[in-house]
């Protein structure tokens, strides 16, 4: 007879109850899961359906048989039967479901007219709206726009441009994803990407169009620019502005925006740094002078009497952005982000140095030539020459340039400030530039200059150093995800530069 050691009957007795216990927990642990009541949804965010997300300006918004209108608040729940009107250069966020949001810009009228959850249906009686859905539709992502034409349903995630106009045909741009068009016949047609309708409730058939590739980029209203052509810092004596009304130039301090028709000029112990698009800088040396002819993401245009300029860019996408700098003897067009730099001295050819990106050149009889990137390229002394640029490599010891190495420092400063930001900060980028513009302009606390917060991604300058404090926008409600990377201290930014990469001057902080 065999008898059994009761130690080993007892541990086989405990592994056996610990077994079952972690079991018990997997099945019992929650999963992620779409909240599916309106009370399950705030407890995760208080973004519900109906919830307006951001207001700016002053819209108003009229209750169900209440005549009396009164301030649209952000934070705000719009129940059915309210209607919001919007104003010239006010905007309006509201919340269709998880990830999907209809955006107002100004002139614009919306009705609610279903709140049940999950499903909001909004009618759009007047203006333009924006639907942005990231979020994947199904039976717990279902909202509808509707329009005098009839019924706009998400089939798939995407952004959208609804347009609505008293003595017209309701326009819809489909920019990405695709539409279900409910008629007022019954007819049901879908309406896909890279396409516009002209939708009239009198014909079955909407007409349709091509999109122009160039038409997305205005997709997203909340590119308000407010932060462009900003001075961002300067060094030494404050650079002179130019202003069309005013005869004599005047001192600028940092936060100064820079006009279309105006100029911005540093004298012999001065630097400056202009803020563009987000995520690309214009940067001054000494005895610098450029006039600003376009001030618009489509039209930057820029024209550089004389002196050198180094221009830095993180995110220039060119079917969102046109960045163009004109000198003496040539036009030239940035086409990509990178790394450029452009001499512009008086009785001297005038260079342009790619060290990362590419330029399109135009001459002075139109032709064109591209600027290939690691090359140094003379451009000529002035307009009247029309031969191509010469080409040549660039100086082994360019790195060392003290011009470029300030440059670099100032690059890495900027990615250090964005490493800083706080949650607060980073999440302000997104309400004035959209999700469009890929990422925006954030002001910090501490130094007071302007950085770059990305959207979605994490880019690196093209100095090599990484922008780490990322304001993610997919899942930005349902989840909330938060990255942490950009609260650690980067290795590679620790100081090995060389000593005269330090600023020739002490670098100033104006109250803005």
């Amino acid at each position: 007879m065999r008898l059994e050691n009761p130690l080993s009957t007892a541990g086989h007795s405990v592994r056996v109850i610990i077994a079952i216990f972690v079991l018990g927990l997997l099945f019992q642990w929650p999963l992620p899961a779409y909240p599916r009541s309106p009370d399950a949804l705030a407890a995760v965010t208080n973004a519900r359906p109906g919830h307006v997300r951001h207001v700016s300006g002053n819209p108003v918004v009229r209750g169900a048989g209440r005549p009396q209108s009164e301030p649209l608040q952000a934070e705000r729940r719009l129940k059915r039967g309210e209607r919001v009107h919007t104003r010239t250069g006010d905007r309006v966020e509201i919340v269709l479901s998880a990830n999907s949001y209809l955006r107002l810009g100004g002139k614009a009228r919306v009705e609610v007219l279903s709140d049940d959850y999950p499903a909001i249906d909004v009618g759009l009686l007047e203006g333009e709206a924006v639907v942005d859905s990231e979020g994947a539709v199904g039976k717990h992502h279902v909202f509808s726009v509707s329009t005098s034409a009839g019924r706009l349903r998400v089939v798939r995630p995407g952004f959208y441009r609804i347009r609505v106009h008293r003595e017209r045909p309701v326009g819809v741009t489909v920019f990405s994803g695709r539409l279900s068009w409910l008629g007022p016949g019954g007819r049901q047609s879908e309406l896909s990407q890279r396409r516009h309708y002209s939708l009239d409730p009198l014909v079955e058939t909407p007409s349709v169009r091509r999109m122009d590739k160039y038409e997305w980029a205005t997709l997203d209203p909340w590119g308000m620019e407010r932060s462009a052509f900003l001075l961002n810092c300067f060094w030494g004596r404050r650079p002179l502005v130019s202003v069309p009304e005013v005869t004599r130039p005047v001192r600028a301090n940092a936060g100064y925006q820079i006009k279309s028709g105006g100029g911005l000029r540093t004298t012999g112990n001065s630097r400056a740094e202009l803020l563009l698009s987000p995520g690309t800088y214009l940067r001054l040396v000494e005895n610098t002078e450029i006039e600003v002819i376009g001030t618009t993401y489509r039209g930057m245009r820029f024209r550089v009497v004389h002196g050198t300029v180094i221009i830095e860019s993180a995110s220039l996408n060119p079917r969102i952005h046109s960045l163009t700098m004109s000198t003496p003897s040539a036009e030239l067009q940035i086409g990509t982000s990178g790394l450029y730099r452009l001499d512009v001295l008086p009785g001297q050819e005038s260079a342009v140095s790619v060290y990362k990106g590419r330029v399109l050149w135009t001459g002075a009889e139109g032709r064109k030539t591209h600027l290939k990137s690691g090359r140094r390229w003379l451009l000529g002394a002035s307009s009247s020459s029309s031969l191509k640029p010469r080409s040549s490599g660039l100086d082994k010891d360019h790195r060392k340039d003290p011009i470029n190495l300030w440059s670099r420092l100032r690059a890495r400063e900027l990615v250090q400030v964005n490493a800083g930001l706080s949650l607060a900060r980073r999440d302000s980028a997104y309400p004035g530039f959209g999700y469009q513009n890929r990422g925006g302009w954030v002001l910090s606390s501490k130094s007071q200059w302007f950085t770059y917060v990305p959207f979605d991604s994490s880019p690196r300058s093209p100095y090599g150093f990484h922008y780490t404090n990322i304001r993610w926008i997919r899942g930005r409600d349902l989840r909330d995800r938060i990255t942490i990377a950009g609260r650690r201290r980067n290795a590679y930014l620790h100081g090995s530069d060389n000593a005269q990469s330090k600023p020739p001057m002490k670098i100033t902080n104006s109250v803005r």
